[in-house]
């Protein structure tokens, strides 16, 4: 009779409220007791008012839901065009070409194998360590990548980075197939990512890697994925794997074109997450306005 719960439920949203719940948090998860929670304050203007900024509240909170919801589908429409656009290009390359087995395509001297079994401790200053958290769909992102010993990684110089190699994660998050640049020369790989040295005269490594990435790829490696709690893709049925191998030129054509349009898309995804962000801060901001309005 005093007080709307939906109005509680906004207040929690209050940076008033989350002041109070980070001050109260303690222990290695960050945990909040009942006890503490229950002597938090709360600034409470009368019912009416109540309702009057629950009902404010309620309209402001569905329209930028709304607006959210809509930049999300833009955001999810721009990628998925261009997975298919990659696939109608490598639907018609089929058309005019033989197969190839991915593993035709490597250098001789170094197979597609995988890297580092046991990581051991992080080493400040050591030898960067790409796990499939950092091997994403076509780029490496380098967020929370591990350093290993250098000793460690010697045992392993097959993977040892030399730049120009295609990584494609095996076990684990799979899907991700990325080329190595070449300022991460002398880095590694772990167990999980296998590393597959493409020669550079047979095949361009962005036109094997948008390739590896496609839809039909992809759904060729799943259905060789093992494993049910953990799955992985075996290498030797990496090494199987057929690719449409077209005339040097028209890789390099090809990768030109996917490469200037998947430029423009990650510049939409920029601005579409940029919006997102804004539109967060705006209930924030309209949140906290509304309460302060009111309750004083």
């Amino acid at each position: 009779e005093k007080i709307i719960p939906r109005f509680i439920y906004y207040y929690t949203l209050s940076s008033e409220f989350q002041f109070q719940f980070k001050e109260a948090m303690h222990g290695l998860i960050g945990g909040v007791s009942l006890s503490k929670i229950r002597n938090f304050t709360i600034s409470l203007p009368p019912f009416s008012e109540q309702q009057h900024i629950v009902t404010k509240l309620d309209k402001i909170f569905q329209t930028i839901a709304a607006a959210e919801e809509g930049t999300k589908l833009k955001h999810f429409d721009s990628r998925s065009l261009l997975e298919s656009v990659i696939q109608s290009v490598f639907d018609k390359a089929s058309l005019n070409t033989n197969n190839v087995r991915l593993d035709e395509l490597c250098e001789d001297k170094r197979g597609i194998t995988y890297g580092v079994i046991k990581l051991g401790d992080e080493v400040h200053n050591g030898v960067p360590c790409l796990r499939t958290s950092n091997v994403k769909c076509r780029k490496i992102e380098t967020d929370g990548m591990k350093r290993i010993a250098n000793k460690i990684s010697d045992e392993y110089s097959r993977t040892i980075l030399k730049g120009g190699e295609v990584l494609v994660n095996v076990r684990g998050t799979l899907g991700g197939v990325a080329v190595v640049s070449d300022d991460m020369k002398g880095w590694n790989i772990s167990r999980e990512v296998a590393l597959l040295p493409i020669d550079a005269k047979l095949a361009n490594p962005n036109y094997v890697s948008y390739f590896v990435s496609s839809r039909q790829s992809q759904q060729w490696l799943s259905k060789n994925t093992r494993g049910a709690a953990y799955q992985g893709i075996n290498l030797s049925d990496l090494r199987n794997l057929p690719i449409n191998l077209l005339p040097k030129i028209e890789q390099d054509m090809i990768v030109k074109q996917l490469s200037e349009l998947e430029y423009k898309i990650n510049l939409l995804e920029k601005y579409y997450q940029k919006k997102l962000r804004e539109l967060a801060a705006l209930r924030l901001a309209l949140l906290a306005q509304e309460l302060q309005s009111e309750v004083a």
